[in-house]
């Protein structure tokens, strides 16, 4: 509503085709799709006994999957673009973790290559929590540079081997000034190093100073930077940019919509 109100996009939210079977496939086992119908299908509908899935909920998630390799595919051409969801950057090929059921980021990567519209691709994660899926997935795969800036006392408990992790610790007093340091310290050289095609970027709004699931002590003005700092390195590449929202639980949710559409303002903006 806030975007709409400054017309930064049309009162309709756009939708995007969906996504087919192989899409997923190329990143999840067809033993956990199977089991995630089965289960939004079911009375208990619990994935790993307390996280739910509903059939509506696991449209949306799809739903989401969709928006976000639909919004690299107009990055591609446009530069930048945004998903207005996404981020599920907890979940693995095999199984949800931290209420990510698929994962859009890499579900996207995978297709994109598949056709030939990107070959190297950056995955800078701004979330409060490391992103063990993508982790995981990409931990292999040298196509893909894995950049994750997060708290390391904090979940997930096990962490997985990345490109360049950034881990934090929140009793060092994770500021804007802290933050903002080592985002800039590490980022230009990471992406002159490895030179993507496209990245993504999962902006999340949980290093808020009031969220509840993290522990640091950014305020809107610092996300602003830290979300101004990443879209004006890349844009001075010339490497067309992905947004996606990532995580946010402040205790008063408009802190986190203010968060998200700060971001999304920026993304908007023609210079």
């Amino acid at each position: 509503e806030a975007l709409v109100a400054e017309s930064l996009m049309p009162p309709e939210v756009p939708t995007s085709p969906p996504l087919l079977k192989d899409d997923f496939l190329r990143v999840h086992t067809p033993e956990y799709l199977q089991r995630l119908e089965h289960l939004a299908d079911s009375i208990d509908g619990l994935v790993n006994g307390e996280t739910i899935v509903t059939p509506q909920l696991l449209d949306f998630v799809k739903a989401s999957c969709a928006g976000t390799y639909d919004a690299a595919r107009k990055a591609l051409t446009s530069g930048r673009a945004m998903n207005l969801s996404g981020g599920f950057h907890h979940a693995f090929p095999d199984h949800e973790e931290g209420f990510c059921h698929l994962n859009d980021v890499a579900v996207a990567i995978k297709k994109l290559q598949q056709e030939g519209k990107a070959k190297k691709v950056m995955i800078v994660d701004l979330d409060v929590h490391h992103g063990n899926g993508n982790a995981y997935i990409f931990q292999d795969d040298h196509s893909v540079f894995t950049f994750d800036i997060y708290q390391e006392d904090n979940y997930p408990g096990k962490k997985f081997p990345m490109d360049c992790p950034i881990p934090l610790l929140s009793t060092k007093g994770i500021d804007d000034t802290c933050y903002l340091t080592e985002l800039r310290k590490h980022l230009r050289p990471s992406l002159d190093r490895f030179r993507p095609d496209l990245v993504f970027v999962v902006a999340g709004a949980d290093p808020f100073k009031d969220d509840q699931l993290g522990e640091f002590k950014l305020t809107h003005q610092g996300l602003e930077e830290r979300d101004r700092h990443v879209l004006d390195s890349t844009r001075s590449l010339g490497i067309p940019t992905v947004v996606v929202l990532g995580g946010g639980y402040a205790r008063n949710i408009a802190d986190t919509v203010k968060v998200h559409y700060n971001t999304a303002r920026i993304v908007a903006e023609k210079t």
